[in-house]
Formats: C-alpha cells, structure tokens, sequence
C-alpha cells in the first residue's frame, strides 16, 4: 500500500524536535487487566491496519509494509516514559509502526490508558476511532458471554475501499459546494495561492505538557 501524498508529507517532517504525533488519554474507574488491555488493542490494531505496519521505501515509493503478527507492546509509564527529558519520544515509522500504549495506575486507584499515535496514520477522527475500538473489545473481555450487556458491544463495520481511496479527493470534487464561492473569492484565492509567501509558524522547543509524564 502505497503512501498518500499527505502521509508522506507528515512521515518526511517528522524530526526529534517536533514529532508528527499525537495523545489520547482514558481513565477506568475499575482495575486494568493488562491481559485483556492488550489482546484488545491487537484486535483493534487488525481492524486498523495502518497502526500495525511499517513504512519502507521499494522503486522510490514510500509503501505501508502490514505485520499481521504485529501485537503493541503495553508499556508501564513509570517504566518506559513517554517523555524523556522533558520531550516527547518520536515514533520512526521505518522502525516501528505508529502506535503505543501505557497504562498507570493512579494515586487515587483509577487507571490511566495513554496512546501515542503517529499522524501518518491516522487524523484524530480516527484515533478516535482506534480507542473506540480498543475498548469495546476490552469490555467484551470483561464482561460474561452470557450478559446482556454483551449485545450493546458491537463494533462497526468498516468498508476495505476506503482505506485504498483514502488518498482520493474525487468525492471532494464531485460535491458542490454549500455555498457558491463569488468572482470576488475566486480572484483572492487564487491571488493569496499564488502570490502571498508562507509564513513559519513562530514556535519554540517547548517542555512536554505534564500529564503526559
């Protein structure tokens, strides 16, 4: 499966300094079965295959190389930090796929899911989406086959195509606009498209926010 243009661009950006991911975070009220957090994740992880390949380079294209046997490793965060002197650990995508998880467990004996993920991947629509997943299969592991609750915890089905055209913009341009840009807009689009310089960001080498630590 070859990149998208986009996923190349945040794949290629991507440095120590400023790295192309991204956090969720879930509190459970009730203890965590890492057993269970992990055989849930892998599922969701098949679901999603993006978050278990690699990206290698093969007659010069950037191409997803899927590991169907890949299953993440559940880290502890007291013993694997997401944050090490004061920054965030990038994810190379070359080494590794674009995902991974912690868990901790709090002072006040809730327990704190935390996911990294590379944007290459995914949008937070479908990080989302990721921990929606992960979690219903994690109740399903919770809860006995034979409880109600059981039918409640369905999981969406998904359509292959999408992941093959999710490069397409054909479906963009097909759509009519809700509102017809004027002679006006057009002219000044095309005049800040072709004509105004990019302007960098002006940001700075900041700490890692602490609840991620």
């Amino acid at each position: 499966l070859v990149l998208t243009p986009f996923e190349q661009y945040l794949m290629l950006d991507d440095s120590p300094q400023h790295p192309m991911t991204a956090f969720m975070q879930v509190t459970l009220a009730t203890p965590l079965n890492v057993e269970y957090l992990e055989e849930a994740v892998y599922r969701a992880c098949v679901r999603n295959p993006l978050y278990a390949s690699r990206v290698t380079q093969a007659t010069k294209a950037w191409q997803w190389h899927y590991d169907p046997d890949f299953r993440p490793k559940i880290r502890s965060i007291e013993l694997e930090p997401p944050v090490v002197d004061g920054f965030i650990v990038p994810i190379d995508l070359t080494k590794e796929p674009g995902i991974r998880v912690w868990y901790h467990r709090q002072a006040d004996d809730t327990w704190r899911l935390l996911v990294q993920f590379h944007h290459a991947c995914a949008d937070g629509f479908g990080m989302r989406r990721f921990v929606i997943d992960t979690l219903i299969c994690y109740a399903r592991f919770c809860i006995p086959e034979n409880d109600p609750m059981q039918a409640n915890l369905r999981l969406d089905r998904l359509d292959p195509a999408r992941l093959r055209e999710r490069g397409s913009i054909n479906h963009l341009v097909d759509t009519p606009a809700a509102v017809p840009l004027t002679l006006k807009h057009r002219l000044w689009n095309t005049y800040y498209f072709l004509f105004l310089p990019p302007t960098p960001f002006r940001g700075t080498l900041r700490p890692a926010p602490d609840r991620l630590r």
